[in-house]
């Protein structure tokens, strides 16, 4: 009876370690959803692609089934006369719990006096992630 107990304490002990461990562990698309600030004025946003169409910018990022165009701003900041710097930020944070998959959002941007520019992208890029076919 008493080895019978001692062998239960020790599985007991060894499921609650598991278990507070596996809590501990946070994966790093909960960080990156997490670091839009209180502020509101958002934190660059990772672009996986983007296009420059005639009367506005395109964006390929990522999410979890909540991201619209409504999620970010454009910041348009003028360098000098023959280059413009733009930056998205996402303002709203995306709390779907889906599975996580790319969007586009394009983001009405050129007026005549900009048409002739050059467009600086101030986000960090990634490589849009392919999958294998099996």
């Amino acid at each position: 009876m008493k080895k019978s107990l001692k062998t239960a304490q020790s599985t007991l002990l060894i499921l609650f370690v598991m278990l507070t461990t596996s809590c501990a562990v946070v994966s790093k698309e909960v960080e990156e959803v997490n670091v839009v600030s209180q502020s509101g004025t958002g934190t660059l946003e990772t672009i996986y692609e983007f296009d420059i169409k005639k009367e506005s910018l395109w964006f390929q990022v990522k999410s979890n089934g909540c991201t619209s165009a409504e999620s970010f701003r454009l910041a348009v900041n003028d360098l000098d006369n023959n280059r413009v710097e733009v930056s998205l930020y996402r303002t709203k944070r995306d709390l779907c719990r889906g599975l996580t998959r790319m969007i586009s959002i394009s983001m009405p941007f050129i007026d005549k006096e900009r048409e002739e520019n050059s467009i600086i992208i101030n986000n960090p890029f990634a490589p849009k992630l392919l999958k294998e076919k099996r």
